[in-house]
């Protein structure tokens, strides 16, 4: 008897051993595939942050330069309207409003606004340099 419960025994921690080793490649598995999807997404904020400072400052150096055109305008707009990954931040920093205060003034008035188009830029650098909430950290906001 002592060999069967021996034998027993041995197959019992073998089974829980295979178990273990399972359920810990899957959670590994998860665990690695949040992980790149949240890179993914850093990635793909990091794009729009590029693209929306891009705009603006292409956009601003052809208004100083007397080459605005409507064309222009309309591609700054769209590209500040149309941010998926930064929609929150960019209405929070009022990018719309104060892009078109700067871009409403002429030509004469553009070298005025510097200032305050520096001030844009310089929010929407130190908002693009902030690291987002994790997943976890909003799901856990939500519960509260």
């Amino acid at each position: 008897m002592d060999g069967v419960k021996a034998a027993l025994v041995g197959s019992g921690v073998a089974a829980f051993g295979i178990v273990s080793a399972f359920i810990g490649g899957l959670i590994n598995q998860k665990m690695s595939r949040n992980t790149q999807h949240e890179q993914w997404l850093l990635d793909q904020r990091k794009e729009e942050w590029r693209e929306l400072l891009s705009t603006l400052t292409r956009s601003y150096t052809l208004h100083l330069h007397g080459r605005r055109t409507a064309e222009t305008d309309a591609e700054a707009l769209t590209v500040i309207r149309d941010r998926l990954y930064i929609a929150v931040e960019v209405q929070d920093l009022r990018v719309l409003e104060r892009w078109s205060r700067i871009s409403k003034d002429p030509r004469t008035q553009m070298l005025v606004m510097e200032g305050p188009f520096n001030e844009l830029i310089t929010d929407i650098v130190v908002s693009a340099l902030k690291m987002p909430e994790s997943r976890i950290a909003r799901i856990l906001k939500r519960k509260r």
